[in-house]
């Protein structure tokens, strides 16, 4: 079981990103704040809170992809 606050995870286009959730032992991650994820990880560009019976949505983009030019 993850502890902390969770927040959903998601691509600009809108999708579940890899992976689609994530737990944080603070409440306030924010646009330009890194998650590591081992060997990549996931910069935060947008946040929603718009739903109160779900957790936040974080939109990421892949670091990794981002540096390589790669499209997602």
């Amino acid at each position: 079981m993850a502890y902390g606050f969770p927040f959903r995870l998601e691509t600009r286009e809108g999708k579940p990103a890899d992976p689609p959730t994530y737990s944080s032992a603070v409440p306030n991650v924010q646009p330009g704040d890194e998650i590591p994820l081992g060997r990549r990880s996931l910069r935060v560009v947008d946040r929603w809170d718009d739903d109160a019976d779900r957790p936040p949505v974080l939109i990421v983009e892949d670091m990794i992809e981002r540096a390589s030019g790669g499209a997602a």
